[in-house]
């Protein structure tokens, strides 16, 4: 048989499923902190900064992006090529450990399908680097063993170990049990494990202090794990991937797997002395690792054992090759189904995050789009994370705007200094900014205008005072509640901007808790353009500071700026003075909408889905929303009258009852699409998936309902089209 062919198949075949829909699963906080590291000088990427990790993955990942750019799928493809590399390594490895190709040709496979690896390499992290450099280092370390003279052999275990002490902290721990029986057994490869050391010492002595400083000051809360969990939990992880939680059925099975595996490499060790070698790593990592998340507890620790996980596999497959030497095809045979299990083991898995947005909460694509497609690059987004920037790097096509992180608002590029409009992506996951810090200071400082929800975070938008405004008085007597006073833009507004309007209310006894105020943006044949609903309570004095968001596109011309009070419980308005009109509001004057100088991004493609302004329903928080088209799935959220679609609906709240009613008005006409129970939801978070047909007409608009609650919260408008 000849084995070349069949190695170069195994390659195309990892390479094609680990860059298949590669930009699928949204970017995870650590891509986006290796995104935002890829910006910065190289002395400043890791060791000092928020990024605990040795600097040669993020230094090469730097060099990657100075001609891939910083896009998803660009930024991943770099681990894709690493993780294709394990192949031909694993193959070469696995060759020299069992003495025969078919030792090579399984331990590829086995590499090739495992979902641990082929997970990490389809993410912008060094998860792929380092197995490829352990499998380097071990299959350097065989052939030393055999041939300590070749000074290429010397070489090449000097390189890997070199590379892999500068990727990975826990490549130290598997290497170090290898490392000190060669310096005891094999003196002349000696230099080789020396010298990478010696060059190694620098960085520990530099960046060691901050590291432990790092791992002593963590905020998860993580609880140290007892041996079973560890080790079980290590193996688990191992055989079936990530994506296979603590209940996936095929994760006892693969336990199960990797234990005989292992076994009967530890059987044949004495046979074959590179292979108790690599099993003292092996042992050694494992045991460091779990002494020292007893010190500093993490989460992912499976993740930080990357190194070992690919001469894992490669020494369970090629061990039976060597347990029975009369007996050849009974241990070919072994291997062989130890391979094909692993791989039925993992499929579950791998193929969940082909279907599956795993993170659709934290999925700042929609967010990116209407970012996109409102703002200029003249704005600023200020940051609270490193890895907000890295998110906007790869999801805002340029010119983007500048993006500020960290955010010190009182010096350099400050938001208050520059007259142009900011954006703060608020993320509310890990405690949430609760309106105060940064939030706090910009609603200080600049006027609100927007605060929409997608996922987890608020995007809200703040417009600097208008410099040129008109001012107005309500002369003449008049009972509370009362319009006083009001200011308007004097300059032209352009479309794609915010026009900031201020209005002074005279209460005198009526009590402010509970009212509400709108400002709408109107033309004249009353069609409202931008408006804005404001509670008193959220203003300490009779003046409320609104800002109105000029939609992209909006045609030039004189529009109107009506102004009133409603009561936020029944929605009723109230008679304010003097003049108001029969529907109780009153007109403040009008604003000029002007062409812009600066166009914004392209709009939303029809039918993108746009979270609702309207934030809460009832008790409950809309956090945001998916639209998925079952009928035409190629197209994604688009949709035409007729499709069949399915509405994700994430709510927060601390507690879920009640009934959640879909409502639809179809050009007006109310209908209703179905319902769900929320007792299946438990806290914080919620999701729910409610299918309908799409009616037919033109303009399509989306509410739910509480059933115990008359108010209700729009989801959306769309246009059905083609």
């Amino acid at each position: 048989m000849r084995v070349r062919p069949v190695i170069l198949a195994l390659m195309v075949l990892a390479f094609g499923a680990r860059s298949y829909r590669l930009d699928f699963q949204p970017l995870w906080f650590d891509e986006g902190y290796t995104l935002f590291f890829a910006t910065l000088p190289g002395a400043s990427i890791s060791a000092g900064g928020a990024e605990p990790h040795p600097p040669l993955y993020f230094l090469l990942f730097k060099l990657w992006t100075l001609g891939a750019g910083f896009g998803d799928f660009s930024a991943r493809y770099l681990s894709v090529i690493f993780g294709t590399l394990q192949v031909p390594l694993a193959w070469q490895l696995g060759r020299r450990l069992s003495g025969r190709s078919a030792g090579g040709l399984l331990a590829a496979a086995a590499v090739a399908v495992n979902p641990f690896l082929w997970s990490h390499s389809r993410e912008a992290r060094m998860y792929s680097l380092v197995p490829a450099l352990a499998l380097g280092f071990s299959l350097a370390l065989v052939r030393g063993w055999s041939d300590q003279a070749s000074p290429k052999n010397r070489w090449f275990l000097a390189g890997t170990l070199l590379a892999g002490l500068y990727s990975h902290y826990f490549f130290a721990l598997f290497a170090l049990m290898p490392a000190l029986i060669v310096l005891l057994r094999k003196p002349a490869l000696r230099p080789a494990v020396v010298l990478p050391g010696a060059a190694y010492l620098p960085w520990v002595i530099w960046a060691g202090p901050d590291l432990l400083r790092g791992a002593g000051s963590r905020g998860e809360s993580y609880q140290p794990l007892a041996p079973p969990d560890y080790f079980l939990g290590y193996l688990h992880t191992a055989a079936a991937g990530e994506a296979c939680g603590a209940g996936c059925p095929t994760g006892t099975a693969g336990v199960a797997l990797l234990t005989a595996g292992i076994a009967v490499a530890i059987v044949t060790a004495r046979r074959r002395p590179e292979l108790g070698i690599l099993l003292a790593g092996l042992g050694a990592g494992l045991a460091l690792g779990f002494g020292l998340q007893l010190r500093y507890p993490f989460g992912g620790y499976v993740r930080l054992q990357s190194p070992t996980i690919p001469v894992l596999l490669t020494l369970g497959v090629t061990g039976s090759l060597n347990l029975l030497p009369a007996g050849a095809r009974l241990g070919l045979t072994g291997s062989a189904l130890l391979v094909a299990g692993l791989a039925l083991v993992g499929a579950p898995g791998t193929m969940r995050e082909y279907r599956e947005n795993l993170r659709p909460l934290e999925d700042y694509r929609h967010l990116a789009r209407w970012l996109a497609a409102n703002a200029w690059p003249v704005d600023l987004v200020v940051c609270d994370f490193p890895w907000q920037v890295g998110y906007f790097l790869a999801y805002l096509p340029e010119p983007r705007p500048s993006l500020l992180y960290p955010p010190n608002p009182f010096g350099g590029d400050s938001p208050f200094r520059r007259k142009t409009e900011v954006w703060y992506p608020a993320y509310q996951a890990l405690g949430g900014t609760g309106g105060g810090g940064l939030e706090g200071l910009l609603r200080n400082r600049l006027v609100p205008a927007e605060n929409r929800w997608f996922g987890n975070t608020r995007l809200l938008r703040f417009a600097p005072g208008s410099t040129q405004a008109r001012w107005g008085r309500a002369e003449g007597p008049g009972r509370p509640p009362r319009l006083v006073s009001w200011s308007l833009p004097a300059a032209a507004v352009d479309a794609g901007r915010t026009a900031v309007v201020s209005v002074e209310w005279g209460l005198g006894d009526i009590p402010r808790s509970g009212l509400k105020a709108f400002v709408h943006l109107a033309t004249v044949d009353e069609a409202i353009v931008a408006q804005a609903d404001v509670s008193l309570d959220e203003f300490p004095g009779t003046w409320i500071r609104v800002g109105l968001p000029v939609p992209p596109g909006t045609p030039a011309g004189e529009y109107r700026v009506w102004a009133g009070l409603y009561r936020a419980d029944t929605g009723e308005r109230l008679e304010v003075g003097p003049q108001p009109t029969p529907d109780r509001r009153l007109l403040l004057g009008t604003v000029t909408v002007g062409r812009p100088e600066i166009p914004p991004r392209p709009d939303f493609p029809p039918g993108a889905i746009v979270p609702a302004a309207e934030t809460h329903l009832g008790p409950l928080r809309i956090l945001g929303l998916e639209l998925f088209n079952v009928t035409s799935p190629q197209l994604g959220d688009r949709f035409r009258a007729g499709d069949v679609v399915e509405l994700r609906v994430y709510l927060a709240g601390a507690d879920f009852a009640g009934r959640l009613t879909l409502r639809a008005e179809v050009d007006g006409q109310p209908s209703e699409l179905g319902s769900l129970e929320l007792s299946g939801c438990y806290p914080p978070y919620c999701r729910l998936p409610i299918r309908f047909s799409i009616p037919a007409g033109r303009q399509l608009r989306l509410l739910a309902v509480l059933n115990f609650s008359p108010a209700g919260a729009e989801l959306g408008r769309w246009n059905p089209g083609g």
